[in-house]
């Protein structure tokens, strides 16, 4: 795959995938990919950069998943929604933390517009020190800690952390454009 040199007025958006995952993201980037050695968040960037819902003007672009600890946004960028014209917030840290001021984790607008169903994602993301990511996205055991899940309809702190589920669940994933 050939990844194309964006222009200077390039903004980044964030999609949501068509497809729904269990936790282990290591094992569906597999399935998918026999050939393809993946961790648990490679194996997230690899659901994300091959999922029908990529849109097409991000074609050729760097996608990676945004889940706990995959730093796929970068301080100080403005994130839109997939039309790349709705706003979505402003990255304060590297690590997946969208603040729209101090403490506040809510976002401008939500992901996805409200819709029914709602598409629920893993995220791993949380408001205190509680981390859930499914042993960094390698299990859908439904006895191994659970992960936390967003609902991408919110644009409160539900949008990054509404629930827990078990890992053996199907969830969707954000996927977050790189400036590359």
């Amino acid at each position: 795959m050939q990844i194309v040199s964006l222009p200077e007025s390039f903004v980044p958006a964030i999609f949501v995938t068509e497809s729904q995952f269990t936790g282990n993201l290591q094992a569906e980037a597999s399935a998918r990919n026999p050939s393809g050695i993946f961790s648990g968040f490679t194996g997230a960037d690899y659901l994300c950069q091959t999922d029908s819902n990529l849109p097409s003007r991000g074609a050729g672009s760097l996608w990676r998943a945004l889940v706990y600890n995959n730093a796929s946004t970068a301080i100080n960028i403005n994130y839109y929604r997939s039309d790349y014209s709705t706003l979505i917030a402003k990255a304060m840290g590297e690590n997946l933390t969208f603040i729209n001021s101090d403490g506040d984790y809510s976002l401008i607008n939500s992901i996805v517009p409200v819709s029914t169903p709602v598409p629920i994602v893993w995220t791993g993301l949380s408001t205190n020190t509680t981390v859930l990511t499914c042993q960094d996205w390698t299990s859908a055991d439904s006895s191994i800690p659970e992960g936390l899940i967003g609902l991408s309809t919110a644009a409160d702190t539900n949008w990054g952390v509404v629930a827990t589920a078990p890992c053996n669940l199907v969830q969707h994933l954000y996927c977050v454009q790189q400036a590359n």
